[in-house]
C-alpha cells in the first residue's frame, strides 16, 4: 500500500511534466508566459530527480522504525512547495489564454449522480476542476452570499458544488475520495451534527475528565482562579461546552462524519483513497482548526471497518486461472486485515510523534466521546431514508467483484456479468467495480505490468499503468450506467405496451 502511494507521487510529476512539454511547444501569448514554462521546466526537472532517488530509497524508507513520519515529511516539502508553484502556474495560464477546460470524464459524472440521485432526484449539481490536489465541496448557496445582492439575484440557489483535483479530475484513484465530499452534502442537508450537539454536549458533561479539562481551559481564557470561582464556573460549564467547545469541535466532528458516511456508502474504495490521499497529497500531521489529524480519522475508519466489514470479508479468496491454466488465489481477508494492522502501527507512530500537539485540549475531549456509537443510528436512519443502503461484502456482491476482478486481470473493461448458459448479461454495479478496481490496484496491479511489459522501476513509464487501469474502469462505470439505462427504457417501453 505504501508503495502504492509513493507511485502516486510519481504519477503526479508524470502528469506535471507531460504538461510543462505540451506548454513549452504551443505559441506563447506573452513573453512571461514563455519565461514561467521555462523556470517551471528547470524546476521539474530538479525536483523530479530528487524524488526519484526517494522511490528508489523507500525500503529503507519505510523499514527504519522511528521517525518515519517525519523522514518521509522532510523529503516531502520539495513537492509542497512544487504543487504551490503548478497552483499559480495554471491560474496564470487559465487567464492568459482566456480559457478554462472543465471537461470531467463521464465516469466520474455517474458516480457521483449515482449517490445525489438517491438523496434527492431534482437536485442537480455542479463539478468544478479546482487547483488544489483533492476533492473538496461547497454550497452553491454559500458561494452567492460572497457577491452583493444586485449581482447574486433575489433566489440563492440550494446547489451541491463538487471540486474535483484540475490534474486529477479524471483518475478514479485520485477522485474515489469524492464520496467524503458527498459525505459532507448530507450531513449539510439532513443537519446530522445540529442533531448530534445536545447529545455530544451531554457525553461530554457527564464525563468527569474532561469536564475538569474544560473546566481548567475555561478558567485560564476568563483569567480566573479555579478553586476560588468553582461554583461560577460549574454553573456556566454546561452552556459552555454547548457554546464554545462543541462548536470549537464542530468542522472535526463534521470531517469526522463525512469520512464514516464515505465508508459506509461505499465500503473499502473509501479507506484505500483515504491511506491514499493522506501518504501522498496530504501533509497536515497535526491536523489544523478544519481537520482533525489524519491518525484520529484514521481511528474512527478502522473502528467502523472492524465492526461493520471485516465480518462480512471472511473466506474473501479469489481464484483464476492464468493462460498456462495453472490456478492461482488470493486471500483478500488476510491482506486487508494485514494492512489494516499495519497502517494502525503507522498512524500509532504519527500520534506518538506529536509531543505537544498544538490542539490538545480539542483532542483530549474528542478522544473521550464514542462518536461511532453515537453516529451510526443516526446516519443508517437517514441513509434509509435517502435509500442509500450501507455497502455490504455478502454473496451477491462478492461474487460480482470477483467476476470483475478476474476481467481486470485480462484487461477486459469490467462494465457487465454474462451469463453464458442463459445467454444473457446484466450491467455490474457501479460500486462493484469500484471496490473490484480498488482491490486489483492495491494488490494485483504487478499482472498488468507483466502485460504492458513495464518495469516496475521504470519511473517514467510506472504512470502509464495506472493511467490505463484509471481509464478502463471509468469506462466500465459509463458502460454499465449506460447497460442499465437502456435496459430500464426497454422493460418500461414493454410494460407501456402491454
Amino acid at each position: 500500500m505504501i508503495e502504492i502511494a509513493l507511485d502516486s507521487l510519481n504519477f503526479y510529476f508524470f502528469k506535471l511534466s507531460k504538461e510543462l512539454e505540451e506548454l513549452q511547444t504551443a505559441t506563447s501569448p506573452t513573453e512571461g508566459y514563455l519565461y514561467l514554462t521555462k523556470e517551471l521546466s528547470k524546476f521539474n526537472h530538479k525536483i523530479y530527480e530528487n524524488f526519484i532517488e526517494l522511490i528508489k530509497d523507500k525500503e529503507s524508507l519505510f523499514k527504519k522504525k522511528g521517525k518515519k513520519y517525519q523522514l518521509f515529511s522532510k523529503e516531502y516539502k520539495d513537492f509542497e512547495i512544487y504543487v504551490s508553484y503548478i497552483s499559480v502556474f495554471k491560474k496564470a495560464i487559465t487567464y492568459l489564454k482566456n480559457t478554462t477546460n472543465i471537461i470531467t470524464n463521464p465516469g466520474i459524472n455517474i458516480l457521483i449522480n449515482y449517490f445525489i440521485n438517491k438523496i434527492d432526484s431534482n437536485t442537480k449539481f455542479i463539478i468544478y476542476p479546482d487547483f488544489k490536489l483533492y476533492c473538496s465541496y461547497m454550497n452553491f448557496s454559500k458561494l452567492l452570499k460572497e457577491f452583493p445582492p444586485s449581482l447574486r439575484g433575489h433566489d440563492i440557489v440550494d446547489l451541491p458544488v463538487f471540486f474535483l483535483p484540475s490534474l486529477n479530475k479524471d483518475e478514479i484513484y485520485f477522485t474515489s475520495t469524492i464520496t467524503h465530499e458527498i459525505g459532507h452534502y448530507i450531513e449539510e442537508k439532513f443537519d446530522i451534527y445540529g442533531k448530534l450537539k445536545e447529545s455530544l454536549a451531554k457525553n461530554i458533561y457527564e464525563n468527569e475528565n474532561i469536564k475538569n479539562i474544560i473546566l481548567k481551559k475555561f478558567a485560564e481564557e476568563k483569567a480566573l482562579d479555579p478553586i476560588a470561582n468553582q461554583d461560577f464556573l460549574f454553573e456556566e460549564l454546561k452552556t459552555e461546552i454547548i457554546k464554545v467547545w462543541i462548536s470549537r469541535l464542530s468542522k472535526w466532528l463534521k470531517e469526522i462524519i463525512s469520512d464514516i458516511i464515505g465508508l459506509k456508502i461505499v465500503g473499502l474504495p473509501f479507506f484505500f483513497g483515504f491511506i491514499k490521499t493522506f501518504l501522498t497529497i496530504r501533509s497536515d500531521a497535526f491536523g489544523s482548526k478544519d481537520h482533525p489529524p489524519p491518525w484520529l480519522r484514521f481511528n474512527y475508519l478502522y473502528n467502523e471497518i472492524k465492526k461493520n466489514i471485516l465480518l462480512d470479508i471472511t473466506n474473501f479468496t479469489l481464484k483464476w486461472k492464468i493462460k498456462t491454466n495453472e490456478e492461482k488465489e488470493l486471500n483478500f481477508e488476510y491482506l486487508i486485515k494485514n494492512d489494516l494492522n499495519m497502517f494502525k502501527e503507522y498512524f500509532q507512530e504519527v500520534k506518538s510523534d506529536q509531543q505537544i500537539p498544538k490542539y490538545k485540549t480539542e483532542l483530549e475531549i474528542i478522544e473521550s466521546i464514542d462518536v461511532n456509537s453515537q453516529i451510526n443510528p443516526l446516519l443508517n436512519n437517514i441513509l434509509d431514508k435517502c435509500n442509500i443502503s450501507e455497502y455490504e461484502y455478502e454473496n451477491e456482491n462478492k461474487e460480482e467483484i470477483f467476476d470483475l476482478i478476474k476481467l481486470v486481470i485480462n484487461y477486459i473493461t469490467p462494465n457487465e456479468i454474462i451469463d453464458i448458459e442463459k445467454k444473457n448479461s446484466k450491467p455490474a454495479n457501479i460500486l462493484n467495480i469500484l471496490n473490484a478496481s480498488w482491490l486489483f490496484y492495491i494488490y494485483l496491479i504487478d499482472i498488468h505490468y507483466e502485460i504492458f511489459n513495464i518495469s516496475k522501476h521504470d519511473f517514467e513509464e510506472t504512470p502509464l499503468i495506472q493511467q490505463k487501469l484509471s481509464n478502463l474502469i471509468l469506462k466500465a462505470i459509463e458502460l454499465s450506467h449506460i447497460h442499465n439505462y437502456t435496459k430500464e427504457k426497454y422493460n418500461q417501453e414493454k410494460i407501456n405496451n402491454n
